[in-house]
């Protein structure tokens, strides 16, 4: 099934394991829509933002990677994909730096500053 050019059933668990999330279309059907991450990753010598095996970049740094991931994010979660930006500490692990459903929370809408 495909919703807005996502393959949904191919993406149906989001990065926690948990199940994709249930949306209602215009016409009142259920979709299952999973979560959108944007890794910023360290390849090459540089930075990269990559979304389901897709690069975006190079970046000259993991600040510029970082905002060019949030602002990516951002407009998918404008489509009604919800969206995380991770990148990684220094031992390597991710940690979400940018959630388009806290944001929506916290704000009642998307502000143009990253996380």
């Amino acid at each position: 099934m495909f919703l807005h050019g996502w393959d949904v059933d191919k993406y149906s668990r989001d990065f926690s394991g948990n199940s994709a999330i249930e949306c209602v279309d215009a016409f009142g059907a259920a979709s299952r829509v999973s979560k959108a991450l944007y890794l910023v990753i360290f390849s090459r010598e540089t930075w990269w933002v990559d979304l389901e095996g897709t690069a975006y970049g190079p970046f000259p740094s993991l600040q510029d990677a970082t905002e060019e991931g949030r602002q990516l994010a951002q407009m998918c979660a404008h489509a009604g994909r919800p969206c995380e930006v991770l990148i990684p500490d220094d031992r390597g692990r991710y940690r979400v730096v940018w959630d388009s459903d806290k944001e929506m929370r916290s704000a009642g809408g998307y502000s143009s500053s990253a996380a």
